[in-house]
This record gives structure tokens, C-alpha cells and sequence, in this order.
């Protein structure tokens, strides 16, 4: 969460300093960093810095992604393109909290990753 917080003043500079198309890459690099980083540490400081750069990922996205859509949109499909980001983002952690409640309760505890 503390990345998520970062990201956006972070994102807000690189979109201004390289523009919005390459701060989305640098956000995909984050992502493929954090990814590695979380699956293959050695211990938890280690896990943790790589959840941090994962949230700096996302915090960077999610500024950079609705105004590059902006952008490259053509003006009569801008507000559509905008509200499916929104509604997909809006999906995606309905989805991640409901697969957390029934791996919490169909899974047996030792299992279970939540």
C-alpha cells in the first residue's frame, strides 16, 4: 500500500519527464521486478521490497494508464475507453477479494494462503 501511495507522484513526474507511453513500460518493468522478486526471496525484507516496488508499479499505472487512454483515444470513444478502465480495475478487486474469502473458507488453514 505504501508503494500504491508513492506511485502516483512518481508517475506524475515520469509522464511529464518521458511521456505517458514509456511510463507505462517503466510500470511493466516494475510489475515483471516485483513478480520475480515475490516469488523467488530469500527472506521476508527481501519479500517486502519487492511488494513495495509492485505498489510503486501499480500507483504508477494507475495514473499513467487513464491518461495515456485519453491521449490516443479518438475523442468520441474517450469517456467509454475511460469508464472501462475504471469498471476493469473496479472488477479486478471484486474478483481478488472474492477468491480470498473462498480460499479462506474452502481451503484448510495450513493451506490456505490468506
Amino acid at each position: 500500500m505504501l508503494g500504491c501511495i508513492a506511485g502516483p507522484f512518481l508517475g506524475g513526474w515520469l509522464c511529464d519527464a518521458i511521456g505517458r507511453k514509456q511510463t507505462l513500460i517503466f510500470a511493466a518493468i516494475l510489475f515483471g521486478a516485483s513478480a520475480l522478486g515475490t516469488a523467488l526471496p530469500k527472506d521476508m525484507v527481501t519479500f517486502n521490497f519487492f511488494r513495495f516496488i509492485g505498489g510503486i508499479g501499480v500507483g504508477v499505472a494507475s495514473l499513467a494508464s487513464p491518461m495515456y487512454i485519453a491521449e490516443i483515444a479518438p475523442a468520441r470513444f474517450r469517456g467509454t475507453l475511460g469508464i472501462l478502465f475504471q469498471f476493469a480495475i473496479t472488477l479486478g478487486a471484486l474478483g481478488a477479494a472474492v477468491t480470498a474469502y473462498l480460499l479462506s473458507v474452502n481451503l484448510p488453514e495450513q493451506t490456505s494462503w490468506r
